[in-house]
């Protein structure tokens, strides 16, 4: 039953995951001008295992990248400068022990910052569970 709850919380959590994903934009400062200037960074999120959010970065401008992780209340989780010199980042952010409820993470050069949400949800199994149980040999 415990496999089977895990199994469906992490389906869930990655179902829930994608929606955000798909639909997020980058929000900042748009320059006055009509040309706009190429995005200094692109982030990739995705589901890993056992309850691991995976964030990609590609930095394409050496400025300072900060991510930020907040909880629904919007208190800071964990925040992270990043080195200029790198040219991409891989994080990762376990939600196996974390509380039910949205979170957030911010990235963001100053410039560009980009928002995108992860929602951890605790769903009961609704799957029913069989056994098979062995007795012991009857006679021969």
């Amino acid at each position: 039953m415990k496999t089977t709850r895990q199994f469906m919380n992490v389906l869930l959590l990655s179902i829930l995951m994608t929606a955000p994903i798909i639909n997020a934009q980058a929000t900042g400062t748009a320059p006055s001008d009509s040309t706009t200037k190429p995005n200094s960074f692109e982030v990739g999120l995705y589901m890993g295992n056992d309850w691991t959010v995976n964030i990609m970065l590609a930095i394409y401008q050496p400025k300072q990248v900060v991510v930020t992780l907040r909880d629904a209340n919007n208190a800071i989780l964990y925040r992270d400068y990043l080195k200029k010199a790198s040219k991409s980042h891989h994080l990762k952010f376990k939600f196996n022990e974390s509380e039910t409820g949205q979170y957030q993470f911010e990235i963001s050069d100053g410039r560009q910052t980009i928002v995108r949400k992860v929602e951890v949800v605790d769903m009961p199994a609704i799957q029913s569970q069989r056994y098979i149980v062995y007795g012991p040999q009857i006679g021969q």
